[in-house]
């Protein structure tokens, strides 16, 4: 039973339990009306088009576990997801950050 636990403890251990802090990076410094060259340089690669807009967004950038989508309108960002994966599920999702939302006044 020992090495059971042993084996179990360093396989969950190896999974994330929330966006990596490439992700975090990525969504702190993602903006309202970005362009797809302006994310790609914000995520230090290229952003993979999904073709066609999905609940996530149109275009998405992974690192190791952890993926960022991008949701594009025309060429113009308008949020970001973290998604990655963890111990407990298959995959995870972050909130949605709308960019573009206007301020409360």
């Amino acid at each position: 039973m020992r090495p059971f636990l042993i084996i179990s403890a360093l396989l969950l251990s190896g999974c994330a339990n929330g966006p990596s802090p490439w992700a975090q990076h990525v969504i702190e410094q993602s903006r309202c009306g970005m362009t797809v060259p302006d994310a790609q340089q914000v995520a230090g690669r290229k952003l993979r088009e999904i073709g066609g807009r999905t609940i996530r967004g149109t275009h998405v950038a992974t690192r190791g576990t952890s993926s960022v989508w991008f949701d594009f309108k025309g060429n113009s960002l308008q949020a970001v997801q973290a998604t990655w994966t963890s111990a407990l599920a298959r995959g995870d999702d972050g909130p949605r950050r709308e960019l573009c939302e206007a301020a409360p006044h």
